[in-house]
């Protein structure tokens, strides 16, 4: 994971130079929007790499951030970015995938997730996470409404 999280955003962005002219272009400035690292952080993940058959395929690259007590991360990009392999290494879902590599530091409560002491079912009870793909039904809510179900099924 890198100090700056948009670094998901890894696809062509389309720019209008003219109401003509569409040119693509690979966005250089890729800015964070909102506070990247906290005090008293509840997860941190740092310097993240992810990488599929075995290493041959890198997924993201140096992701660095820290998630606060109840709050609630919403990661918007377009398909194929890194999104849900990101979330998916913040509760251990990739240990099910064959050939998936993890380098740098995950923790929740100061304590390493990837650590051999770490017991997944009691991870993933208390991180959670929810997409359009998993939720069908959910497939026509628009993204605030999904927050919102999060809240609420958090308890916030």
């Amino acid at each position: 994971m890198t100090e700056n999280i948009s670094n998901f955003v890894t696809q062509p962005q389309l720019v209008a130079q003219t109401e003509s002219s569409v040119h693509h272009r690979h966005d250089e400035s890729r800015e964070t929007v909102g506070v990247q690292f906290i005090e008293d952080a509840r997860m941190s993940a740092r310097n993240v790499d992810v990488f599929y058959n075995f290493g041959e395929k890198q997924a993201i690259k140096n992701v660095s951030l820290d998630i606060g007590e109840r709050e609630v991360l919403s990661m918007i990009g377009p398909s194929g970015c890194g999104k849900s392999t990101f979330l998916r290494c913040l509760n251990r879902m990739n240990d099910t995938v064959d050939g998936c590599v993890i380098n740098g530091s995950i923790t929740l409560d100061s304590e390493d997730i990837y650590s051999k002491e770490q017991e997944i079912v009691e991870l993933r009870s208390q991180v959670a996470w929810y997409s359009n793909a998993q939720i069908h039904s959910l497939n026509q809510c628009t993204t605030i409404s999904l927050m919102v179900l999060g809240c609420m099924v958090g308890g916030y």
